[in-house]
């Protein structure tokens, strides 16, 4: 059993559901499928525009936006399925049904003049209920071994609305009930939506960030799937930022704590977090670009690599501020230490770094995060400076632990680093130079792990 999960832009007009469908149709040759998808690249947006417009009263926009999300989704169906189909009559009524439920909802909305976390649930997930509808009757009409999940039927949730928890063992138990039945009377393919689920009171709820890949890695575990497939618009993971760096390469396996890491640094390929009931249950996961013309190239995500030596795979960018704190005078240099790095936590700045000495702590912290109107009053008494001519830079890769700095740092003396951190952590290092130096550095340390990079 495959799992292929395609993100919005895989499903974002007809020449993408033919390609999808072409990737369908080959992977159905060997295994049988279960493939989730997101909603169309923008609708979600579009979605929540429309509850916006409600709420506050903005009808023209409203009815603009509406109509918008509409006509996306009858054109897709009248290019997917041409009108003397034996699929068309029905695809139609069940997408306008959709769409006339959508529009219900958002004129009750727009009558209360109130949004909840509930509702906006509820509107949220008629994005991919109209892209699976679409996909389902597309199947049909080439002749696929198809058939529907509505994944509130599956996924079982509690209440808490836009980040709802997921029951395992009841989903698992409707996964035996309601899917694996239809696979063992001969079907081929199953359908249905990442992103939503629904509570014990059957009302719709949706998973949060990375919800399409944790619907997929959900049906991997529930599924006892043989691999994974998360297909998206880049060639799977890359070994430096392509709208930075101009020559990156894949990096064809990783261990998870890589993406870890990865996610941490910026990243947004893949959110790690969605992955873990598939790792928890030794799935392999294999990131691919849907629009590659090579297909089956992309970067398989495993548990654990067992190799022996170290590898870097991949180098991200950082805009840090570097802050320096003086605790020399203070008694309980720890406990103060401590109480710093809460106080940032609470005002959500993200900590890249920490170094701690009797007489100072330093800090390093994502410029994106830091606030500055309530950083001066909030550690007046710990005399900061802050330096924000820095560049961190995050090298990942696996057992970096035992990584040969002193290779590593004679290669590149010349940027005479003003900090590396190496040997925490199997998974990263970390390094920072001046900033008038980076877009260099950035570009030879991403030349160095090509150089290297195992594609074996």
């Amino acid at each position: 059993m495959l799992i292929l999960k395609f993100g919005g832009t895989s499903v974002k007009d007809d020449e993408a559901f033919a390609r999808v469908l072409q990737i369908i149709q080959e992977s159905t040759n060997s295994e049988k499928c279960f493939v989730v998808l997101s909603a169309s690249a923008t609708i979600t947006d579009s979605l929540i525009m429309l509850m916006h417009f409600a709420v506050h009263n903005d009808l023209e926009n409203g009815r603009t936006c509406f109509e918008k999300i509409s006509l996306h989704h009858l054109q897709l169906l009248y290019k997917l399925i041409p009108d003397d189909s034996p699929y068309f009559n029905e695809a139609e009524t069940k997408i306008r049904i959709l769409l006339d439920e959508l529009q219900e909802i958002s004129k009750s909305v727009n009558f209360l003049k109130e949004s909840t976390p509930r509702t906006l649930d509820k509107i949220m997930s008629y994005g991919e209920l109209l892209s699976t509808t679409l996909m389902y009757y597309y199947l049909l009409n080439n002749s696929l071994n198809a058939f529907f999940v509505d994944a509130r039927e599956i996924i079982a949730t509690d209440s808490s609305y836009n980040k709802a928890k997921v029951d395992f063992e009841k989903s698992q138990i409707n996964v035996n009930e309601k899917i694996l039945p239809l696979f063992d009377e001969g079907m081929d393919i199953g359908i249905s939506q990442g992103f939503i689920g629904a509570n014990n009171s059957k009302q719709t709820t949706t998973l949060g960030r990375g919800g399409s890949d944790y619907t997929a890695s959900l049906f991997g575990k529930f599924l006892n799937a043989t691999e994974i497939q998360i297909w998206t618009d880049v060639d799977g993971i890359l070994s430096a930022d392509p709208r930075l760096i101009k020559e990156v390469s894949t990096i064809p396996v990783m261990e998870f704590n890589e993406m870890r890491s990865l996610a941490y640094f910026g990243a947004k390929v893949v959110s790690p977090d969605a992955l873990i009931p598939a790792i928890e249950a030794n799935i392999p996961i294999k990131v691919l670009n849907t629009f590659s013309e090579t297909l089956r190239k992309g970067t398989y995500i495993l548990p654990k690599l067992n190799r022996q030596k170290s590898e870097l795979h991949s180098v991200m960018r950082m805009d840090v501020y570097k802050i320096n704190f003086s605790i020399s005078k203070l008694d309980n240099f720890l406990e103060d230490s401590l109480k710093i790095i809460t106080k940032i936590q609470q005002q959500n700045g993200k900590i890249y770094s920490i170094s701690i000495l009797p007489d100072k702590l330093t800090v390093w912290i994502d410029k994106a995060t830091f606030n500055k109107s309530h950083f001066s009053t909030t550690f007046s008494n710990y005399s900061p400076e802050i330096c924000d001519d820095l560049t961190l830079f995050g090298l990942v890769g696996i057992n970096l632990n035992n990584f040969d700095s002193h290779h590593f740092i004679t290669r590149f003396h010349k940027y005479k680093f003003e900090y590396i951190e190496i040997g925490v952590s199997p998974n990263e290092i970390l390094i920072s130079i001046k900033s008038e130096a980076a877009r260099e550095f950035y570009r030879e340390v991403n030349q160095f792990i090509l150089a290297n990079l195992n594609v074996s």
